[in-house]
């Protein structure tokens, strides 16, 4: 892997449960690590559902190798420090695939845009 290529610093997060003491579940985040990573923003895609048309935006993003990231985390990424921040959030859509030609050196992440507010409940 070219450590030049990593150039977009991203935080890792996990989706963790908890119970209320209502007995309702929440669901909140839990920063993991901030990893170096690549972004190289793929083609979006339109498609029909529910009676209305639907858009995804569509990335693929590197990170240096990690067996603990799945479905369910999420990738953040501040695009612009200065006030107000632009943060970008990137829903994992794939089980990540570690690259077969570079022997588990990196990790090739499949993402859809995803919002601040909420998680997939795939």
């Amino acid at each position: 892997m070219q450590s030049q290529k990593l150039r977009f610093l991203v935080t890792l997060q996990r989706r963790v449960d908890n119970q209320a003491p209502s007995g309702q579940v929440v669901h909140s985040v839990e920063d993991v690590a901030d990893v170096w990573a690549e972004i190289m923003p793929g083609r979006g895609r339109e498609f029909f559902a529910a009676a209305q048309i639907q858009a995804a935006a569509i990335a693929e993003i590197r990170i240096r190798y990690r067996d603990d990231i799945d479905e369910t985390w999420k990738v953040k990424y501040i695009k612009r420090h200065d006030e107000p921040q632009l943060i970008e959030f990137w829903d994992v859509a794939a089980p990540p695939v570690a690259d077969a030609k570079t022997g588990r050196e990196d990790l090739l992440l499949y993402c859809t845009k995803g919002t601040a507010e909420g998680w997939r409940t795939s």
